[in-house]
């Protein structure tokens, strides 16, 4: 029984990693209508928008491929239970990225504290593996903490 409920999901899962290709993705949606879940499907607004969207459309466009996903989403058998949404299945072009440094001045008393956050981590990895190799790895996130946010490191 429960297998009929979920089985439509293998087709709306295979469609969703097809996005970018409505004519597959047209091709395994409708194979919903091979399964015991058929009436479910026929009369879910859902599907009829998804199946209106991909139907002769030969690309679909950022928006449009957003939008389709959403629609599958929905219509899978479990959405009521979890839902997800993966950037990395609907963006083609990542935004490129640019590490830059910003340079901040502390006061003495800051200089201090971060200071005594690095030794006081160095410290205690040393006594525990009895060797300082790997002791700049151990220290970074501490680091950073004091580094974001030094009230936050204080509490």
């Amino acid at each position: 029984m429960f297998y009929n409920l979920i089985e439509p999901n293998e087709y709306i899962n295979d469609a969703l990693k097809r996005l970018y290709d409505p004519v597959a993705a047209l091709t395994l949606l409708k194979k919903v209508e091979e399964t015991s879940q058929k009436e479910r499907f026929l009369k879910n607004s859902f599907y009829h928008e998804a199946i209106e969207l991909i139907s002769g459309n030969t690309k679909l466009t950022r928006e449009q491929a957003i939008r389709l996903q959403k629609l599958l989403i929905e219509l899978n058998c479990l959405s009521y239970v979890f839902t997800r949404t993966k950037k990395r299945d609907v963006e083609i072009e990542f935004p490129i990225r640019e590490a830059r440094v910003i340079r901040v001045e502390f006061t003495p008393a800051e200089t201090d504290f971060y200071n005594a956050v690095t030794d006081f981590i160095a410290e205690r990895f040393t006594a525990r593996y009895s060797s300082s190799q790997g002791i700049s790895f151990a220290v970074i996130m501490p680091q950073r903490q004091v580094a974001s946010c030094i009230q936050a490191m204080k509490e």
